[in-house]
């Protein structure tokens, strides 16, 4: 799922294994928020 928030992060620099658990929780909650619309 692309965001425009993944767009201006550079989650490369700030976490090179992968999304920090707050960006997890925030694609959960956005992946959340699609499916109830």
């Amino acid at each position: 799922m692309i965001t425009k928030r993944s767009a201006t992060d550079k989650p490369s620099e700030k976490s090179p294994l992968g999304p920090t658990e707050n960006e997890k929780k925030f694609i959960t909650t956005a992946w959340a928020v699609k499916s109830a619309q």
